[in-house]
């Protein structure tokens, strides 16, 4: 059976008939996050329920892919599926990469859903790591001057992109400043993690983001932090990056060079002050198309959508049951 955590926080401040809020439910195995956090849903307008009676009965059912897939769960949840009523709506939710989990890239999988909650462009609720204010700040961020070169956090021993190999030879022609627990030679004093890292990055003129990864659309906080701290991200990662970059010529592009060295040597002769630029210009169209698409947090587009699903099966019950009478 799953090892299942549930999140039981109400999602509307008021009390008043909270039980007649459609419900949703939950779905992941604790396992997989190792205690280092555990996934909340607060959707607006549903009432999450935790108890195990209500998996088949909850009008709703989100369930976290990486953490069933990565525990072998797949023929149980295809066996579940089975077991459900055909009214109750299932979305998938992943932030992580297909490459990772190549169940998010088969069809027969992804059709156990009726919605796609992810990474990718595609889906029905799109979860980009794309930071909704960066259109309010970017102009706004202190560059220093005179900064040290580059600087690099990688401590994931995901390796699909084979990063591991480039930033090692990378090292070989260039300064890095490793802070992560891959070829680390620089420690902190207090680390905080996302909060420390991004008091770092300002001294440095370039930061590495390689994704552990490489897929369309796979473009994570590695690119952006950078971005909103005044460094230029040394990019290794999705193909169509430059759909995701926010200005001309705002970072360095790794799959634009021959190899580590011939990437290391153009670091070493570049002005970083041309990578900065674009923060005096205005943001590219297809950006600002993209961050009005993610203006409406991702809980309201859920339920926006999933209150129209839920109309749409309620009708299209209502009219298979006039129909059997008549029958």
């Amino acid at each position: 059976m799953f090892n299942i955590h549930f999140c039981s926080q109400a999602v509307s401040s008021t009390k008043i008939m909270t039980h007649s809020l459609p419900t949703i439910y939950h779905f992941y195995n604790r396992l997989f996050f190792a205690d280092l956090w555990a996934p909340t849903l607060a959707i607006p307008g549903f009432r999450t329920v935790a108890e195990d009676k209500d998996l088949l009965s909850a009008d709703c059912v989100v369930i976290n892919v990486p953490s069933v897939v990565s525990t072998n769960r797949v023929e149980q949840l295809f066996n579940l599926r089975k077991l459900a009523p055909c009214k109750q709506i299932w979305i998938a939710d992943s932030l992580e990469c297909e490459v990772n989990y190549r169940e998010l890239a088969e069809s027969g999988f992804m059709e156990l859903f009726d919605i796609e909650m992810t990474y990718r462009q595609s889906s029905d609720v799109w979860r980009p790591y794309i930071p909704r204010h960066l259109g309010n700040t970017y102009k706004d961020i202190l560059v220093n001057a005179g900064r040290r070169q580059c600087c690099a956090f990688v401590s994931s021993g995901v390796n699909k992109s084979d990063r591991r190999a480039y930033m090692t030879e990378l090292m070989r022609n260039l300064k890095v400043h490793s802070y992560g627990k891959f070829k680390r030679n620089r420690w902190l004093l207090r680390d905080r993690g996302v909060e420390t890292k991004l008091k770092v990055l300002p001294k440095y003129n370039y930061t590495l983001a390689f994704e552990n990864s490489i897929a369309p659309d796979y473009v994570t906080e590695k690119f952006y932090q950078p971005l909103m701290t005044g460094s230029v991200p040394v990019y290794l990662g999705a193909p169509n990056i430059e759909e995701f970059a926010p200005g001309d010529n705002c970072f360095v592009n790794a799959a634009n060079f021959d190899g580590p060295a011939d990437l290391a040597a153009f670091i070493r002769q570049a002005d970083p002050a041309d990578f900065q630029v674009w923060r005096k210009q205005k943001l590219r169209q297809e950006f600002l198309q993209k961050l009005d698409r993610v203006k409406t947090p991702w809980p309201q587009m859920l339920s926006k959508m999933l209150i129209e699903k839920l109309s749409e099966k309620a009708i299209f019950s209502g009219n298979r049951n006039r129909q059997s009478k008549a029958s």
